[in-house]
């Protein structure tokens, strides 16, 4: 605990994060996990005011590469989707109407895996009153920006494009006049 109090040095939503994302697991789990955040972490240069966030980027890296490396990569473009879509919808939204909003017709819902990638995401996105919302700002700041994020970066222009065809695709199945 020591450790994490002195690597977060001063930021609160470093080490709240770290709690949240360790919760749900097995003792022996968050050791082995906590100190492979802070291994990492100590590897990356020192936050000052000019730098966007380094330690907390290093956070956010790793739990979204423990949340979509291990899955087959033909699926992991779907579960970014997902992310993508979380963050990028004008309004909070339901898991559901996320579901409803990358599916590719009315036959195939998405809602489970929705779901599941919610509940790996848990460290930093949670539900309330059936509206998914993100912990802290810095998580969506971090993905917009591709220097920060990488290989899990949230091209938002394009995001709305498709969002935008996905509107017109569930208005078109609909509305009946």
């Amino acid at each position: 605990m020591d450790r994490l109090v002195s690597q977060a040095d001063g930021l609160f939503i470093y080490a709240a994060t770290v709690v949240k994302y360790l919760a749900d697991l097995e003792e022996v789990e968050q050791k082995q996990l906590l100190d492979q955040l802070l291994a990492t972490s100590a590897l990356g240069i020192p936050q000052t005011e000019k730098d966007e966030a380094p330690l907390l980027d290093q956070l956010y890296l790793q739990l979204l590469s423990n949340a979509f490396d291990n899955v087959p990569s033909a699926v992991r473009p779907v579960r970014l989707n997902i992310l993508h879509t979380f963050l990028c919808t004008a309004e909070r939204t339901s898991t559901s109407i996320v579901a409803n909003l990358i599916s590719t017709s009315d036959a195939d819902p998405f809602t489970k895996l929705v779901d599941t990638v919610l509940a790996q995401l848990h460290a930093v996105l949670y539900t309330q009153h059936d509206q998914v919302f993100w912990y802290h700002k810095s998580f969506p700041d971090f993905l917009f920006n591709l220097d920060r994020s990488k290989k899990f970066w949230c091209n938002e222009a394009e995001h709305h494009r498709h969002l935008g065809d996905s509107c017109f695709r569930i208005m078109k199945s609909g509305l009946q006049f």
